[in-house]
């Protein structure tokens, strides 16, 4: 397909004049290569959305590039130098370069590459249209596979054989999907064209082979799109949810919940809308596939066990206990998520409380009885134990000489085990 090329101006898009970016390409340039920004910059800024990461490709082999960038003074690091990428630090700012390269072997997970100084042959092995846009320093677009067509259809479409480029590497059904919930809005809904839909459907299986982390960075990526819902929705239709989350297809639950987050100006996040999509009882199993940190891990499966107890009615005193056991941010996507499952919460009278929430701490330490008197030992920590229990009846409100006391009274029961 004939090359295409669009001017934009650098005026009107700060991202363009950055410091660090003019920097590296005078590097890269001294040194007798060509570089252009490729994918996602280009392809936000066309879709007037913020530009985020700022990736560059370029003529120069890789050693040639750290040279260049060192002799400028940049600090580089070889983030994957056998597939020629690596990053220049700027100001505390990462660019990623990766030289023009051609897939020579893949096996559906790894691919090696050769490098080269073509430009459309290194667009030619890219996964989807719009992630083949470069734009050169005047700010002109290249466009070798009208990916700029395909952004303003809202459509989703490989390059080249849709099959042979999921056989190259399987986790691009995912990024498939993951692009639909990135490019959906209020206003529009993306779509994988059919070619591409039909290619994810019937290599669906392939994802088996892939490892948990990689599913989970895609499938956390898509769920935190601003629109998720139809992506997901397609994976379901086409049963490709079937070889990555059997277990997350409630997706008019994840539906409520984001409705919810926008109602309480909640930053969304991967774990609550997971949890929002999963059956009851999956959360374990699942944190184990996708291979979650202990902390994702312990949120997921923490946000199954509270939601149950955030049951209607719940009195501001009760949701001040939930409060004090499972942390403020537990709580409030246990509520959003009880909220979305029907349960019949006046979410406007008990969300200010998760909002403002300070967990109070417990007014009496175990030096507090040994200064009495009391041996340290098993029975010094029954007592703090039972003062606190009570300390929590009474809605936190007792201060350290009652709580003394009733630790004191505890010692004095005679009846207590040792």
């Amino acid at each position: 397909m004939n090359e295409r090329s669009l001017f934009l101006s650098p005026q009107s898009h700060p991202w363009m004049r950055e410091e660090g970016l003019l920097t590296l390409q005078r590097a890269i340039q001294s040194a007798g290569g060509e570089v252009r920004v490729v994918g996602g910059a280009v392809r936000d800024t066309l879709l007037g959305r913020p530009v985020q990461d700022i990736d560059a490709a370029t003529t120069l082999p890789p050693e040639a590039v750290m040279k260049a960038l060192t002799a400028a003074g940049i600090k580089v690091v070889p983030t994957g130098l056998s597939h020629g990428t690596v990053t220049a630090i700027i100001k505390g700012k990462g660019y990623e370069i990766t030289t023009l390269r051609r897939d020579v072997l893949t096996d559906g997970r790894h691919a090696k590459v050769a490098f080269t100084d073509d430009w459309h042959e290194d667009a030619a092995r890219r996964d989807f249209t719009f992630n083949a846009l470069y734009m050169k320093e005047s700010g002109e677009i290249i466009d070798y596979f009208n990916g700029r067509e395909d952004l303003a259809a809202w459509y989703v479409r490989f390059i080249g054989d849709p099959e042979k480029r999921i056989d190259e590497d399987a986790l691009r059904i995912l990024r498939a999907f993951r692009f639909v919930a990135q490019l959906s809005s209020l206003e529009t809904t993306a779509r994988l064209d059919d070619d591409a839909l039909n290619a994810c459907k019937h290599k669906a299986a392939l994802l088996t082979g892939l490892s948990g982390e990689r599913l989970w960075k895609e499938t956390a990526a898509l769920l935190c799109a601003e629109e998720p819902v139809s992506a997901l929705q397609s994976m379901i239709k086409t049963k490709v949810i079937e070889t990555v989350l059997p277990e997350g297809k409630n997706t008019a639950k994840l539906e409520h919940v984001i409705r919810l987050e926008k109602s309480v100006r909640w930053t969304s996040n991967a774990i609550l809308r997971l949890a929002a999509l999963l059956d009851h009882g999956a959360a374990a199993a699942v944190a184990q596939r996708f291979r979650l940190s202990n902390r994702e891990r312990e949120m997921l499966v923490t946000l199954e066990s509270l939601e149950p107890t955030m049951t209607a009615p719940l009195s501001l005193f009760d949701l001040r206990q939930r409060l004090y056991e499972a942390g403020a941010s537990a709580v409030q996507g246990a509520l959003l998520l009880a909220v979305a499952e029907g349960q019949a919460h006046d979410l406007s009278a008990l969300w200010p409380l998760c909002v403002s929430w300070r967990k109070p701490a417990f007014p009496l330490r175990g030096g507090d009885l040994l200064k009495q008197g009391h041996s340290s030992g098993p029975r010094v920590g029954e007592a703090l134990n039972a003062a606190e229990v009570w300390w929590r009846r009474q809605d936190f409100a007792p201060d350290h000489q009652a709580c003394l006391q009733k630790a004191m009274a505890f010692f004095q029961d005679k009846n207590k085990p040792v």
